[in-house]
């Protein structure tokens, strides 16, 4: 409906101006009035100016577009909050504070600043017409934004392991085969640790993506488990180090180790007292030394060929260099380096609740703040991965563990260093030295246990073995020794030693059972033939025809297989 205008009778000019000029309303609604004038010389001049109605009109249409502006940028703005959430598995505190700042207020708002309540059936009539809908909005955003997950997940022109990641991995970038995050300014933010966001580190996700790897770890677990002996204990220091010298301290750990003689060990694993810092001196309250250390009869313990993995630290300290001193007294040739990358995840927590943030790593000495630990591996003996698979079976595990760390006890090394060796080294005497009650009691391992851990040995010397894992049934019908089908669950990255109980070494005992094991895997089925197929009279783990085929091998040379 039009307005009505009231208009002024036409407006003559004084006589002195040289031109008149009268105001007519055009006989049309819609066309906009004229401004007549006339000039001194009788010509008129015609002119235009725009009307009240026009001026609504146009008023209208540009807060129409002003309100899809908005609806475009609130969008962007919802959509580009949801990408930051979508790609960080714990969102940071920038991140967080983020959300919480205002959005673009909505067009409703804005339509209601401007027209007022002037008139609330005119202004509900053209919110509807103009107003976008707070829910409408929302279906729009929700619809966007599965339409772009869709079209990320379906990717038919990429190989299937990329598209396995892209089903995966909501941040991974198939093009350029990388997943962004700066995880460096994480650190320097939260002081959370770039290796806490590796993907796959779980041992039981780490082959996900490889079904082949995952089958071969399953076999050998099971066949580890097979042909393992209980868990064994054997105590070293005295029960009061208090008024021990350092020199008789290490005298009588000499002297306990050598109770193990004459029997011979295929993987010697060391873990020093002082192996956390790598740093050995009479003040780190341990009361032994890298001389210490180079004294123990290591020699006299070891099989031929054999292994040995020593914790020297990490890397701060003397001792990379000495561990190699020390492998190279015992006869060892240093061959590998196992890293461990400990993790901080609960550092996110505690910067949330107040406690950690950036600077809150322990205090160091040296330049870089050390988040890693090294094991060095030593070779005695000639053993070829071409010729000699009935010992090793190479590149089966990474040089790589990443672990969180057991926050009751720092000293504490991955468990997951036992199933490393167990899965290279296929021989059944392993020997621990300065293992600990709680944690290193394993099936298939003679454990040495460190100076005090004889504290906590019950009187009548068995130990009942809780959450430690890797060890076999030991239920009945295996006679005592491991010998159920270790099979374990289809996931299970290694068995659980919960409920065994192990006892203190007895040569004769252990000798025995090593005996037994041997013949029932001598006669296991095997595809290696002649030669020392499957180790035969020696105390191996079987290999399965399986296992064979699964198992990484050598580049083939000269018409031989690896």
């Amino acid at each position: 409906m039009a307005a009505a205008v009231a208009l002024p009778p036409p407006a003559t000019f004084p006589s002195s101006t040289a031109s008149s000029a009268t105001l007519h309303l055009s006989s049309s609604s819609t066309s906009s009035p004229e401004l007549i004038s006339s000039n001194a010389n009788g010509s008129t001049d015609i002119s235009s100016y725009t009307s009240s109605s026009q001026v609504i009109s146009d008023a209208t249409a540009l807060l129409n577009s002003h309100a899809a502006l908005l609806h475009r940028v609130r969008f962007a703005q919802e959509e580009r909050r949801k990408r930051l959430l979508h790609s960080q598995t714990i969102p940071s505190a920038q991140v967080e504070a983020l959300q919480q700042l205002p959005l673009v207020p909505s067009s409703s708002n804005v339509d209601r600043d401007v027209y007022g309540d002037y008139d609330e059936h005119e202004h509900d009539s053209e919110e509807n017409e103009y107003a976008y809908d707070s829910e409408d909005e929302d279906d729009d955003i929700d619809a966007y934004a599965e339409e772009e997950e869709e079209q990320r997940l379906n990717r038919p022109d990429l190989p299937p392991a990329k598209r396995a990641r892209v089903q995966r991995y909501k941040n991974y970038v198939p093009e350029e085969e990388t997943i962004r995050n700066d995880y460096s300014q994480r650190y320097v933010d939260g002081g959370e640790w770039p290796q806490n966001w590796v993907q796959g580190a779980e041992p039981e996700r780490r082959f996900e993506e490889y079904p082949k790897q995952q089958r071969l770890l399953q076999l050998k677990k099971a066949s580890v488990n097979q042909y393992s002996l209980p868990p064994t204990y054997l105590p070293l220091a005295p029960t009061s180090t208090s008024s021990t010298t350092i020199s008789t301290l290490s005298q009588t750990v000499s002297t306990s180790l050598a109770t193990l003689h004459p029997s011979k060990f295929d993987v010697i694993l060391i873990d020093p007292p002082y192996s956390s810092s790598g740093t050995a001196s009479s003040s780190s309250g341990s009361g032994f030394t890298w001389d210490n250390l180079q004294d123990l009869p290591i020699p006299s313990l070891a099989a031929d060929p054999s292994f040995v993995f020593l914790w020297v630290g990490s890397g701060a300290g003397e001792g990379l260099e000495r561990g190699r001193e020390v492998l190279a007294k015992w006869g060892y040739r240093r061959c590998e380096d196992v890293v461990w990358v400990r993790t901080n995840k609960d550092k996110y927590d505690k910067h949330r609740e107040g406690e950690g943030g950036p600077g809150t790593d322990p205090p160091t000495t040296s330049l870089l703040t050390r988040t890693k630990q090294h094991c060095l591996m030593g070779i005695r003996g000639t053993v070829r991965r071409s010729t000699d698979s009935w010992f090793v079976h190479c590149n089966v595990d990474t040089d790589v563990i990443i672990w969180e760390g057991d926050p009751l006890d720092p000293t504490r090394k991955p468990p997951e260093m036992y199933t490393l060796i167990e899965n290279f080294c296929l021989g059944m005497r392993r020997l621990e030295i300065f293992g600990k009650l709680g944690s290193s009691l394993r099936r298939g391992w003679v454990t040495a246990l460190a100076p005090g851990q004889e504290i906590g040995l019950p009187p009548d010397g068995r130990v009942r073995v809780a959450d430690v894992p890797g060890a076999g049934s030991g239920g009945e019908g295996d006679n005592g020794r491991g010998l159920g089908d270790g099979e374990g669950g289809p996931d299970a990255m290694d068995t659980d030693d919960a409920g065994v109980v192990a006892t203190r070494w007895n040569q004769d005992t252990w000798e025995e059972g090593l005996r037994e094991l041997t013949a029932a895997a001598a006669s296991a089925p095997s595809s290696i033939m002649g030669g020392n197929g499957n180790g035969v009279g020696k105390a191996v783990v079987p290999m399965s025809s399986e296992i064979d085929a699964l198992r990484p091998k050598s580049p083939v040379r000269q018409g031989h297989g690896g």
